[in-house]
């Protein structure tokens, strides 16, 4: 829906930058939540992966007490709409527009979620708490990083596995 990509939005514009970062953890923090379910949240240069995880897990009471002006979220809905609107290259709109045909994406279905971007209100990002935590529930974590680092957080893994030898 519209209001997953303005969640989206929110996510990397506001609760990152604001709450993730301010810990000094990772270098980068984003998610991502695709049309075919797919959500994923990731660190880049991650000096503590527990504390990542606490932070992806606290979005959860972040989102159920997320409470802005409606000036504020206009800007996360504009620029949640500005993201879909902006100049491409010709190469681009040909990739996006054979991504859409495979994904059987009509315009009508564009148009559809570009008027639920416009709708999305603070209620609706609010009860999207559920959804985060059900994701969540289901502990799939993969990291790859220092191997130091990662065996000395074992306990948060059921399973090691050494990806590059």
């Amino acid at each position: 829906s519209g209001g997953l990509k303005v969640l989206d939005n929110i996510i990397n514009n506001d609760y990152f930058p604001n709450y993730a970062r301010s810990m000094g953890n990772a270098y980068e923090m984003l998610s991502t939540i695709r049309r075919d379910g797919v959500f994923c949240m990731r660190s880049y240069q991650d000096s503590n992966i527990r504390v990542t995880l606490q932070i992806f897990g606290d979005l959860i009471a972040y989102l159920k007490k997320f409470n802005i002006p409606k000036k504020q979220m206009d800007r996360f809905i504009l620029s949640t709409i500005g993201k879909l609107s902006r100049p491409l290259s010709a190469d681009k709109k040909g990739e996006i527009a054979n991504f859409n045909h495979m994904m059987g994406l009509t315009y009508e279905m564009q148009q559809q979620e570009q008027e639920q971007i416009l709708t999305t209100g603070v209620e609706e990002i609010k009860n999207y708490a559920t959804l985060v935590s059900d994701v969540l529930k289901q502990n799939c974590i993969c990291v790859i990083g220092n191997e130091a680092n990662i065996k000395k957080e074992s306990d948060l893994f059921s399973e090691l596995h050494s990806v590059f030898r």
